[in-house]
């Protein structure tokens, strides 16, 4: 089971991940020693209150869910199929990446300064 919980802190919580891993519990209804919170979002609403958005997650066995899962991506050989990508900035080279993982060899094209 897995639930998005927002709540608000005073301002001396505010890095007390066990406090407000507790109070997203309690808001939750659930029991702390069972579930695991993770801060998606932390921000100041209008009034300068920290706001802490958080995922309540079931703990189900003993690994470690924040753990690093490696990626790996396939080697795009030279007789791969090609495409040119104008612009080396966030969508070009997330759109190069997405080309890779379906084994098309991106050329990534970017102008640069004069």
């Amino acid at each position: 089971m897995s639930m998005i919980i927002e709540i608000i802190v005073a301002p001396a919580e505010i890095g007390d991940l066990e406090r407000i891993h507790q109070l997203a519990c309690m808001e939750a209804d659930v029991d702390p020693s069972k579930y695991l919170s993770f801060v998606i979002k932390s921000s100041i609403d209008a009034r300068k209150r920290p706001v802490y958005r958080l995922q309540v997650q079931l703990q189900t066995d003993g690994t470690d869910p924040l753990e690093f899962i490696p990626v790996s991506y396939p080697v795009v050989g030279t007789d791969a199929k090609t495409v040119c990508i104008v612009g080396a900035g966030p969508a070009g080279l997330f759109a190069a990446l997405k080309f890779i993982e379906k084994g098309i060899k991106p050329i990534v094209l970017e102008r640069g300064k004069d």
